[in-house]
């Protein structure tokens, strides 16, 4: 299996939950774009997940993996690599429900200052091409 990083504009709706209704800086993503729920195109064959803040505050700083084994191996070594293997990186991986795609989601998360609710941002998402 060959793994590769895709594009996060073209694969999510948006790349952030920040629950906070300001923004205080240009350079801060606009509110619009860091909103609920994020959806995920599988690139190979169009099928949308959605994702809420819970399905990421679970996996965070979790070592459960969706995948099988092997899979979850590749991906690992990929993550290497790149210097993706950081503690810093949660992950959420899966299967598509349509074609069986692995797919791996890196994202940081913590408690914000806006009254303690969860914020996260993903980093990357990875998928598995089997060749």
């Amino acid at each position: 299996m060959k793994v590769k990083e895709l594009n996060l504009k073209e694969c999510l709706t948006a790349m952030e939950y920040n629950p906070s209704p300001n923004r205080f800086r240009e350079e801060e993503t606009p509110v619009s774009e860091r909103t609920l729920p994020i959806i995920f195109t599988c690139d190979n064959c169009g099928n949308s997940v959605t994702f809420r803040t819970e399905d990421f505050q679970k996996h965070l700083q979790s070592d459960f993996s969706n995948l099988q084994s092997e899979d979850k191996k590749n991906f690992d070594s990929f993550r290497k690599s790149q210097n993706l293997a950081s503690k810093e990186f949660s992950f959420l991986d899966f299967y598509c429900y349509d074609c069986k795609q692995p797919t791996t989601i890196l994202f940081e998360g913590w408690n914000s200052g806006y009254w303690g609710f969860f914020e996260f941002k993903i980093k990357t998402v990875l998928i598995g091409i089997i060749e």
